[in-house]
């Protein structure tokens, strides 16, 4: 992956991360980090040398994509939090 995709991904793992955050708090964020890195390492293990595998990226975005997703489709938001329509 060049710099690029690196920046971009970075800013879109930002972003579903404080949708999950907004949903559900810390608690709900540190379980979607969890499921997503089982997930990874479990279908994309990596020993850590060179760049991430591409694949491994995908594979922990798709998790918390998933997880923001259904936290923002049961919605309990926080205050300072806005729901999106």
């Amino acid at each position: 992956m060049g710099p690029l995709d690196l920046l971009w991904m970075r800013r879109l793992r930002a972003a579903f991360e404080v949708e999950l955050v907004c949903c559900g708090g810390e608690p709900l964020l540190e379980d979607a980090r969890t499921e997503a890195s089982w997930y990874a390492d479990l279908h994309h293990p990596w020993d850590r040398t060179g760049s991430e595998p591409a694949a491994r990226v995908n594979a922990w975005m798709s998790i918390l994509a998933v997880r923001a997703r259904i936290a923002r489709r049961d919605r309990k938001p926080l205050d300072g939090c806005r729901p999106r329509d």
